[in-house]
């Protein structure tokens, strides 16, 4: 999570700043927490995928490009990350998408997600293509994102699309596997609306919204039978509401102000968590009811529960 110029963690109660950086995902394995996004050089517009272990920066490979992590997991002794890299820079940590190349990491070696996995040597991929979520089941690496053809996910480099036809207005935001079941969510532009979708197996399903608003996702969980994503919809007045679906169903989530978002999901028992910001501050949502991490400009990003 971060702050307008700084990155945070917050666990339970307490607040480490990590930086002059951007934090997108948190992953906790025994009593090791990592979190995954960039540092930014200093005097430099550059900024580098990093992971931080325990709150000690570790920067990830990359040429003269920039780079950034926005998927974490760790798995034994093996750390994998994904993300994006391209152009970029300047002190708003601007993107410009259309510049973008999709990245994966396995214990520092970097590789391109195209329609193989590839070791990196050079710059001047596929453009257009980013990564946003990362799963491991087992031996196998899932990654949601984008390719030139719309939505997409990749296993083990193999690259699945999850667009109908051809159309850039579809984006994968996270992907979850569930025995043999391949889930993704997202959203599809429809006749110039944004729908919320998940993809069950690459069938998609438009998720219910307000009428007249647009919506998206943002993070998804999968337990036993019960899908739960969350992200957001932006209603027909402007204001911006954070929303959860569970097996389809739409729960907005209650705060004060006209601007919020679900930025990630996790689930346990019969406890929901939703991270992300109300009226503009860092917070999260325990079934529905809201606590407030910072009193400043800020946005939680990720969550873990334990």
């Amino acid at each position: 999570s971060y702050t307008t110029d700084s990155s945070l963690i917050w666990n339970a109660g307490t607040t480490e700043y990590l930086g002059h950086a951007i934090a997108n995902c948190v992953f906790v394995d025994g009593n090791d927490v990592y979190i995954g996004g960039a540092v930014r050089i200093n005097d430099t517009d550059r900024v580098i995928a990093t992971y931080w272990k325990n709150g000690v920066p570790v920067t990830l490979p990359s040429s003269t490009s920039n780079t950034y992590i926005t998927g974490l997991h760790v798995s034994g002794s093996d750390v994998y990350a994904a993300g994006s890299g391209g152009l970029g820079g300047g002190e708003g940590w601007e993107w410009n998408d259309s510049a973008l190349y999709a990245l994966f990491w396995k214990n520092g070696q970097s590789f391109k997600l195209d329609s193989v996995i590839t070791p990196i040597t050079s710059v001047g991929f596929a453009s257009g293509c980013y990564a946003n979520g990362l799963f491991v089941s087992g031996t196998d690496v899932y990654v949601a994102g984008n390719s030139n053809t719309g939505a997409c996910y990749w296993k083990n480099g193999v690259i699945t699309d999850l667009t109908a036809a051809p159309d850039t207005n579809a984006g994968a935001s996270a992907v979850y596997v569930q025995g043999s079941d391949v889930y993704a969510c997202g959203a599809t532009n429809i006749n110039g609306t944004w729908a919320a979708t998940v993809w069950k197996n690459g069938s998609p399903v438009m998720l219910p919204a307000d009428a007249g608003s647009r919506s998206y996702t943002n993070s998804m969980w999968v337990s036993g039978t019960d899908v739960y994503i969350c992200g957001m919809e932006i209603l027909a007045d402007g204001s911006q509401k954070a929303t959860y679906w569970k097996n389809g169903v739409l729960t907005i989530l209650a705060g004060p102000g006209t601007n919020s978002q679900g930025s990630a999901i996790a689930v346990k028992g019969s406890d929901v968590y939703v991270a992300g910001y109300n009226d503009g501050r860092a917070a999260y949502w325990k079934n529905g009811i809201l606590t407030y991490l910072s009193s400043t400009n800020s946005v939680a990003t990720g969550i873990f529960v334990r």
